[in-house]
């Protein structure tokens, strides 16, 4: 699976301005941004418990423990924009009201941004 496909098609619900769509684009930014982490923990750093896979992921970036020292402020900005956009997906996925004006291109740009970090990271020696 290309999990980067679920950030194309979220960009494409985010042109359309309806709140069903802009729900589901945040929630697909979110999830093909956390996947695509998860599978790079997995393939580099550790394996990944199912129970608790969404804490783990974004806490493994935000300790940066792993992180080379040239890149541990790009492993804490994933952890920090992977955080921000759980809760925003949380949100657009739980709450019977929410206000998303913005927060839809602000979750697609840092799913995308997230994807272009994981490029760059680097474990420590």
């Amino acid at each position: 699976m290309n999990w980067e496909d679920y950030i194309v098609l979220a960009r494409a619900l985010a042109r359309h301005r309806r709140e069903a769509m802009d729900r589901s684009a945040v929630s697909r930014a979110y999830y093909g941004a956390f996947n695509k982490s998860r599978r790079w923990l997995e393939a580099n750093v550790t394996p990944i418990d199912d129970r608790r896979a969404h804490e783990q992921v974004w806490e493994t970036f935000k300790t940066a423990d792993l992180a080379s020292a040239g890149t541990r402020r790009e492993w804490l900005l994933v952890g920090g924009l992977g955080d921000s956009l759980r809760r925003l997906r949380n949100q657009a996925d739980y709450d019977d009201q929410v206000e998303l004006a913005g927060g839809v291109e602000r979750a697609v740009a840092s799913a995308e941004r997230i994807v272009r970090l994981l490029d760059r990271l680097e474990l420590a020696h």
